[in-house]
């Protein structure tokens, strides 16, 4: 059987907003606590918004340097975990 990678539970995903322009880092709204999902809504012309999961509210991602700030899920590196637990 072939073999198969998956993501571990033991991986954070870290959301982050950057700026396209300066490269300028900004962590995810949270809404209820939690951070904001990313969401494309719109038929023509589709809109980024983020929005709570807990209550539907909707809100802009925010802008930097004149420009809508892109948004990306990175995996926190393993150093960075060890040197919190040392």
């Amino acid at each position: 059987m072939g073999e198969y990678m998956f993501r571990g539970t033991e991986n954070k995903i870290k959301k982050i907003l950057k700026c396209g322009v300066c490269s300028h880092e900004l962590p995810v709204p949270e809404h209820h606590g939690n951070p904001m999902s990313w969401v494309l809504v719109g038929s023509f012309r589709k809109k980024e918004l983020f929005k709570c999961k807990d209550c539907g509210y909707f809100m802009e991602i925010p802008l930097h340097c004149g420009l809508t700030m892109l948004y990306s899920e990175v995996e926190e590196e393993e150093e960075e975990e060890e040197d919190a637990n040392a």
